[in-house]
Order: C-alpha cells, then structure tokens, then sequence
C-alpha cells in the first residue's frame, strides 16, 4: 500500500516538474556512471543501473529515485525497480492491493513473465490513471509502474513498461 502511495506522489511531482527542468549534463568522476542518461531520438533507453532497456520517447531521462529508476520523457513518466518484498506477485494479490483506491479496473492481464493491471479512480484532484506491469527478465522481477493524469499517458506508460527487457 505505502509503495502505490508513494508512487502516486513520485509521479505526480516528476510530471509537475518535467516542464521546469533545465537540461543539465554532469560529468561523473572516473569509474562511476552517470546519475542521469539522456535519450536524444526515440526507441530503446539502456538503464544502466538494472541492466535493462525500455522503449521511450526522444528526449527521455533515466535518473535515481528513491532506490528505482524513474524514466521521464515527452508525455512519460514511469518509475522501475526490482521487485521488492511488497510488491504483489500475481494479478490477484496487485487487484486486492488497489482495493483501497476504490477502482475501477480497466484492464487485468496475467503475462507469461508477470502481470498488466491497468486502474482508474476519482478523488478530490481528479481522475488518476495507475498503470503496474510486473516482468521477470532473466531471473528478476522488475516493477514498471506510473500514476498518470489522463488516459494518453497512461497508454504511453503501458506501451514502456510492457517492452521492458535486457539491455
């Protein structure tokens, strides 16, 4: 439950703040990796901290947060990680965990390396789109999940966290 919560509020502030970003290159020192990589056109993103890659837009991030990745680009933004010991495993047990945000479940599907489990549901600030795609790639389970403001963002977080794979 905290997880989605704090989800919910990485999101919101990473798409609040995408827009007021500048772009800024800094050098890492010798042997250690770049906190932030920069995507200049379309198609795989390497996160190199996870080993994986995902499909994003041009212009799309991957930066450190909160011990996971968040990708942000033009109309993205998506947060990966490892699955951890709360991460719900199956389909049903990441539906029971949603309970709490009185859903309506938009899409449910049992994957051959983990589950989609698309919702939607109304509070005071609005309609609030949550996407979870959990993957198994290699022997890990990663999480790739958003909460997006609208439906297109949604389809756009869909689109990533489904073509999470081995860079």
């Amino acid at each position: 439950m905290r997880t989605l919560f704090a989800l919910s509020i990485a999101a919101a502030l990473a798409a609040s703040t995408t827009a007021c970003k500048k772009d800024e290159k800094k050098e890492a020192p010798a042997g250690e990796a770049k906190a932030t990589e920069k995507k200049e056109a379309g198609g795989p993103l390497v996160i190199e901290a996870l080993g994986l890659a995902i499909d994003a837009p041009a212009g799309s991030e991957v930066s450190e947060m909160l011990g996971d990745q968040m990708i942000q680009g033009p109309g993205l933004v998506v947060t990966v990680g490892p699955a951890k010991e709360t991460t719900p495993k199956t389909l049903e047990a990441a539906i029971s965990e949603a309970d709490m945000y009185s859903p309506t479940v938009t899409t449910k599907e049992t994957t051959a390396d983990g589950y989609h489990l698309e919702f939607k549901n109304t509070g005071s600030m609005g309609a609030n789109y949550f996407v979870q795609v959990l993957r198994t790639v290699g022997d890990k389970q990663y999480l790739c999940s958003t909460t997006a403001p609208d439906e297109k963002m949604a389809a756009a977080a869909t689109a990533a966290c489904k073509s999470l794979r081995a860079k």
